[in-house]
């Protein structure tokens, strides 16, 4: 995946948008996934963290906000909640079953959104998806182990935390006042 910031010209600058091209290429046409930041805020606590997005994330959702919730019985999601996790982002851990199954199971007990933090494995660049699992209309993503042990050891000790999951910008010099134009193109081989 590649993401360039293509020149323009400076007496346009109010007129023109500025050119953000995204190509992906690979057997199977792979998604373009952007990268998420999770911002927590409690008592006496403030933390920032990166994540990623799954490929069935919804596009038109650019993020997520709310209580964060802990299930202690349901560690990894992959059962369906016998908790309070209604209008919740609820934190689970990577491994048991699909990314898109923790999903859906935070979805089926009406939770905003789901934040996965990563077991022993490697992190990915995004989650994908299984065709034969219905996709969600909730944000997932995924973040490095110790921001969610983080999160997890919070909420375990009794602390109430406020969560906001938005997606961030692929270029980092992307001047955001300004008209932004996006191509996307594939290259798909036969």
């Amino acid at each position: 995946t590649s993401a360039v910031l293509l020149p323009q010209d400076p007496s346009q600058t109010r007129k023109r948008p500025q050119m953000l091209e995204v190509s992906a290429q690979g057997a199977i046409c792979e998604r373009v996934v952007m990268d998420y930041q999770i911002t927590v805020t409690g008592t006496g606590y403030h933390a920032e963290f990166a994540a990623v997005g799954g490929t069935f994330n919804p596009p038109l959702i650019p993020g997520v906000e709310g209580r964060l919730a802990y299930d202690a019985d349901n560690p990894n999601g992959c059962k369906p909640f016998r908790t309070k996790v209604a209008g919740s982002v609820v934190l689970v851990q990577r491994g048991g079953c699909w990314f898109q199954n923790k999903t859906m199971n935070v979805q089926n007990a009406q939770g905003a959104g789901v934040i996965i933090f990563n077991d022993d494995k490697e992190m990915l660049e995004s989650m994908d998806g299984v065709d034969n699992i219905p996709v969600p209309w909730i944000v997932s993503i995924l973040t490095e182990r110790h921001n969610g042990q983080e999160m997890k050891q919070k909420l375990l000790r009794g602390n109430s935390l406020t969560v906001k999951v938005f997606k961030t910008l692929l270029k980092e010099d992307l001047d955001i006042n300004q008209p932004v134009q996006t191509n996307i193109s594939f290259y798909c081989p036969s």
